[in-house]
């Protein structure tokens, strides 16, 4: 995947599920878009588990923790997964990195290129 050297201004980031969010990404200038972003190589769980929602808590309070930080997209803005969605990164300007930050927590996992998951022990 090919990294973008000055990447997106991201604005209003929310968590959809563990490993999924929405942000306002500004594209241009005068121009912002709402993404959902799949973040990168990551697993959390499903929503409907017990797993997948203290998934979605870690990630929304993390995002709430990283509110006064601007943040920007990491990724290349034409990938998407099968679902539609922007594959990527959140860096803050603090040089934390969303997908860094929750496999330091512990809960989430390694999810390779081909489906296989490595979980945490």
């Amino acid at each position: 995947m090919k990294i973008q050297k000055h990447p997106f201004p991201c604005f209003e980031i929310y968590p959809v599920d563990s490993d999924t969010l929405t942000a306002w990404v500004q594209i241009s200038k005068t121009h912002r878009e709402l993404w959902r972003i799949r973040l990168k190589k990551i697993e959390g769980g499903e929503l409907d588990t017990v797993e997948g929602m203290k998934g979605r808590d870690i990630l929304a309070a993390l995002i709430r923790d990283k509110s006064e930080f601007h943040a920007h997209f990491f990724g290349n803005e034409d990938e998407l997964d099968l679902h539609g969605r922007h594959v990527g990164d959140i860096e803050f300007e603090d040089g934390s990195r969303i997908v860094s930050a929750l496999m330091a927590f512990g809960h989430h996992w390694v999810r390779l290129r081909n489906g296989t998951e490595i979980k945490n022990t």
